[in-house]
């Protein structure tokens, strides 16, 4: 009886051998075949992304414009995030590229202190550029960008006695066509009026700068608004220069 045991439990032990050394080799071929299939996928993923490169120059010299910040914008996504687009900054040579851009239609616009918001294709001020249509794998170079130096209107606010009026919102205007109509319209509203220039608030010297603005006739309004609603007769009104 006890070699009848023995000889079972070496069975046992040859048999428990064998799934152990089947199990290895599956575990073994499972990790082969993971590592081989990873390659694959990234360098799929790879190949379906876009590339897009150029460079940005100044318009007054030629020269490379370092640190000019590039903004790429899918114009298709429903994401909020993804609307407000990725940017990057040019490096000592004025180059940039985005490396990983999903398929897609895409505008994009550089911007650097000092020179005008230009987008790329745009052929005059106030209009808009052109809309890439990026496919799976392509490269796309030599997207170019020129900066033409900005302009500003300075000066001071005075209230009715002479004496410096702080915290007036200065906004630029200029006329346009609305629905047909010749109006004088901002260049921008809200806090776009500061954040991409087009306005300005006046400090406590009633000085104001307008920047970033490209050649053209310009209107310059005033407007003086206290929180609260006036107690007395007093309230003033937008008052624009020239008159």
């Amino acid at each position: 009886n006890r070699g009848i045991m023995l000889s079972e439990y070496m069975s046992l032990l040859r048999l428990k051998e064998h799934f152990r050394a089947g199990w290895m080799t599956v575990f073994l071929l499972a990790t082969v075949l993971c590592s081989v299939t990873q390659p694959r996928e990234a360098a799929a993923q790879k190949a379906a992304t876009a590339r897009v490169s150029g460079r940005v120059y100044a318009g007054d010299t030629g020269k490379p414009l370092r640190g000019a910040f590039v903004n790429v914008i899918d114009t298709r996504a429903a994401n909020p995030t993804e609307r407000q687009g990725r940017w990057i900054a040019t490096d000592a040579n004025g180059a940039w590229a985005f490396q990983d851009l999903a398929p897609g239609r895409y505008t994009i616009s550089v911007t650097k202190s000092g020179y005008l918001k230009v987008e790329y294709g745009q052929q005059r001020p106030f209009e808009r550029g052109k809309t890439l249509e990026l496919a799976a794998g392509q490269i796309l170079e030599k997207i170019d960008v020129t900066l033409p130096r900005g302009s500003a209107i300075t000066g001071r606010i005075f209230d009715e006695f002479g004496d410096p009026a702080a915290a007036v919102m200065v906004r630029a205007l200029r006329h346009r066509y609305v629905d047909g109509q010749r109006k004088l319209t901002p260049l921008s509203e809200g806090l776009e009026v500061l954040a991409n220039g087009g306005g300005d608030i006046t400090d406590d010297l009633g000085q104001f700068r307008i920047y970033g603005l490209p050649p053209g006739d310009y209107y310059v309004s005033a407007l003086f608004s206290p929180s609260g609603e006036s107690a007395g007769r007093t309230d003033y009104l937008p008052t624009y220069y020239p008159g």
